[in-house]
Parts: structure tokens; sequence; C-alpha cells
């Protein structure tokens, strides 16, 4: 929708969409990569480790109640609050992206365990287990903390670029997303499905690391995952405002795909620990309690 005057039908059609084309296109593959990617993940995981779909719904679960209706909200309300004052100050800054990232990770490192506990209680300790219900988790949050935005975003522009701007605030609307989103490269919502894929795989790994806290009867496993997600998130929310928007992007997606491949390595890790310990204990079951079988 451009507002020009004196301009043909067929001019004001092919000027009419606020992006580029290609922007669009970039975004709606982001957007789509995100809603769907994570539903094929888990239909292939299910057959892959022949898991029930109640462990990917038990964590998917787990992400609602200790992110979206309780965490997510009071952070809101917190930014809203303290949102000027933390911006003031350098130091101030970099200790609300530290409680950013602590809190992320107190909430769902420790919702993790409290699933294990409260929904998993009689259910085999296994790898699989761990891999199926931290890919539900990782899935609902990809889907409703990123890729719904994507596809609002998409749509909101569409629906302003062919519908007329009568009022001023539609006016500001045209005039934000032509000033932000025209003056992205293409491909900068790309970014954001490069981000989730790693992200899942980081999310995986630490349901996993979470679930030996469960199977070995100690909490240092939880909090090696808490300080883990604390320092991710955290380092996420301070480059993009040290480096700059492009830069920090970049270098954030960089780390994000660092920390992604790590815990690809360590999901393998876990995976043979976990065996052998499940290995070692039907081996000598009753010398050893079978730790695959433990009522967390």
């Amino acid at each position: 929708m451009y507002l020009a005057t004196g301009m043909s039908r067929r001019e004001s059609e092919k000027e009419m969409l606020l992006v580029h084309v290609s922007w669009l296109v970039c975004t709606t593959i982001a957007a789509l990569g995100i809603l769907v990617g994570p539903v094929i993940a888990m239909i292939v995981v299910k057959r892959k480790l022949h898991v029930p779909w109640r462990y990917f719904g038990f964590g998917a679960l787990i992400f609602f109640l200790f992110q979206v209706i309780s965490r997510v909200p009071i952070i809101e309300v917190l930014t809203l609050a303290v949102g000027r004052t933390v911006n003031s100050s350098v130091l101030l800054f970099v200790l609300w992206a530290l409680f950013l990232g602590l809190t992320a990770g107190l909430c769902e490192e420790w919702g993790r365990y409290l699933g294990y506990r409260w929904f998993l209680k009689r259910e085999p300790k296994t790898w699989n287990l761990g891999v199926a219900y931290g890919l539900g988790h990782a899935s609902l949050e990809a889907i409703l903390l990123v890729g719904v935005g994507l596809l609002v975003l998409i749509i909101e522009i569409v629906a302003l670029s062919y519908t007329p701007a009568t009022t001023a605030s539609q006016k500001l609307a045209v005039t934000q997303i032509v000033s932000v989103y025209g003056a992205q490269p293409d491909w900068w919502e790309l970014l954001a499905l490069w981000e989730r894929v790693w992200a899942m795989c980081f999310h995986v790994a630490m349901s996993v690391l979470v679930l030996q806290s469960i199977r070995l009867h100690t909490p240092r496993f939880v909090w090696l995952a808490v300080l883990a997600h604390t320092l991710l998130d955290t380092l996420t929310a301070l480059l993009p405002h040290y480096l700059g928007h492009v830069a920090g992007a970049i270098t954030t997606e960089g780390l994000v795909a660092i920390a992604g491949l790590f815990a690809l390595w360590l999901l393998r890790c876990l995976r043979r620990r976990m065996r052998e310990e499940d290995a070692a204990s039907e081996m000598l079951p009753d010398a050893v309690p079978n730790i695959s079988e433990a009522r967390g």
C-alpha cells in the first residue's frame, strides 16, 4: 500500500507490498520451518526411538506451565516497570540480562526435573525418554515464541499492504514497517530458523542432562543445566546490545550454533553413559538397583 496519488491501478498493484517480495518469501520459509519443522522432528523421533506421544506432551506441558503462564507474564510486567531504568546503565543492563538468563534456567531446568517427578515417575528413565521429553519442550517453545510471531508479522504486513490506510495509527504502522522490515536484508528472518534448530538441540541435551539427576539421585546435573542455560541466555541478550544489530545478531547465532553442536556431542556422551549404566545394573540385579527403572 503506497499512498501516492495519481498512480494507475496496475502501477499501484505492483508497488502495494510494503517489503521486498524476497523478504516475504524468506520470512515465510522461516515461519513454516519453525511451525512445521518441530512437528516433523517429533514424528521422526517417535518412529526412530519408539516412544509414546505422552513423553512429548509432558515436555510441552512443562514449558507451558513454567514459562508461558508463569515466568513470561512476570518478565513482561517487570520489563514495563524497569525497562527505562535498566537501559540507562551498563551495569544495570548486564544485571538485567543475567537475571533474565538465570530465571529462564531455573524455571526451565527445575521445571523439567519436576515434570519427571510428577508426570513420569513410574516410567523407565531412559535416554529415549529424555530426548522425547526435551523435544516436546523445545517444539512448543519454538512454535509459540517464534513461529507464531513470524506468522502474525507476515499476516500483518500483507494486510496493511493491501488495505488503504485511513487512520493515523494505520499510517504510523505502515511507516514503521517500511522503516524496520524494509531496511532489513531479505534473508534476515532466516536467522530465526537457524537459531531455533540449534536451540532445540540444546533443549534436548539439557533435558537428558536433568534426567541423569533423576537416575543418579543427585541435583548436580540439574544445576549444571541451569548454569549452561543461564550462560547462553545471558550472552544472547548482551551481544546484540553491545555489538550492534547486525554484528550482534550474527555473532549470537554463531554462539547458539556452537551451543547446539556441544549439545549434540553431550547427547552422544550421555547415551553411551546411560546405556553402560543400564547394562551394569542388569548384570548385577541383586547388588545394583536398576536405575533405568528408578522411581525418581
